[in-house]
């Protein structure tokens, strides 16, 4: 471990190291805990670079994956998403709007990798509320969905004739 030591604990910048020698963190430690910004990287190869609270992601931060691609980006509680953010798939696909507990949560907009697109409301990671499905055909669905399924809406084509079910 590098850094600024004081009363035989380190407090402010560090490197922490692991057994390999590779980093662990790199930021600010306060009371033997990650604390303010800094970076942790992940056994996997990916890394989080944010605000630490007692060690835990705290306000905005990014997630990125060995390849250093994003994973997520945008807030977290207690290391939870949480408030506004972005999620990426590796597929392509892609998640931007309200978290609560790692969870989507209230409105949001899910892009999928084929062009499709949702807008609407989420309630513990599934579509449930008011929404428009979107197909990259053209066709559209308005109304409300329930547990993630069509509830109480309309399907139209392309040319906004509405689909019989």
């Amino acid at each position: 471990m590098v850094g600024y030591w004081k009363d035989d604990e380190v407090n402010g910048f560090a490197t922490i190291y692991k057994p390999d020698g590779s980093k662990l963190y790199e930021g600010n430690i306060k009371d033997k805990k990650y604390n303010g910004e800094g970076t942790f990287y992940v056994k996997s190869g990916g890394k989080i670079v944010g605000y630490w609270k007692d060690s835990k992601v705290n306000g905005y931060a990014t997630f990125y994956n060995p390849d250093g691609s994003k994973l997520y980006e945008g807030n977290l509680k207690n290391s939870e998403y949480n408030g506004y953010g972005t999620f990426y798939y590796t597929n392509g696909s892609k998640y931007e709007g309200n978290f609560k507990d790692d969870k989507y949560y209230g409105y949001g907009t899910f892009y999928w990798a084929n062009g499709d697109k949702y807008e609407g409301y989420y309630k513990d990671g599934t579509r449930n509320g008011q929404g428009n499905l979107y197909y990259v055909n053209g066709n559209k669905y308005e109304g409300s969905f329930k547990d993630g399924l069509f509830f109480n809406g309309t399907l139209y084509d392309i040319n906004g004739k509405t689909v019989e079910n």
